[in-house]
């Protein structure tokens, strides 16, 4: 029997969703470490942060999960509601 291949993804940001996806497309052995509770890294939108710890972040509420395709590696169930433009039209 021949032993898949061990493959370790640091992080299940942008790079690392569609990493995961294209080992196991490659039957190889996976594993993700993320060390937070949730996916998609820089690109999460997160209304309850204020403080900018990178600039890629401040511009990170104008992207979706479906720009990445995730949602072909994720089912719908598990990702969250996308929160659209921030902006208001008065």
């Amino acid at each position: 029997m021949v032993q898949k291949k061990k493959v370790a993804i640091v992080g299940a940001g942008a790079s690392g969703l569609p990493s995961i996806r294209h080992g196991l497309l490659y039957g190889l052995d996976v594993t993700c470490f993320e060390a937070s509770s949730y996916v998609g890294g820089l690109w999460r939108y997160r209304e309850e942060e204020t403080e900018c710890k990178s600039k890629i972040a401040a511009s990170a509420n104008f992207l979706y999960f479906y720009i990445f395709r995730i949602s072909l590696f994720l089912r719908r169930s598990q990702l969250e509601p996308e929160t659209g433009h921030r902006a208001e039209v008065m």
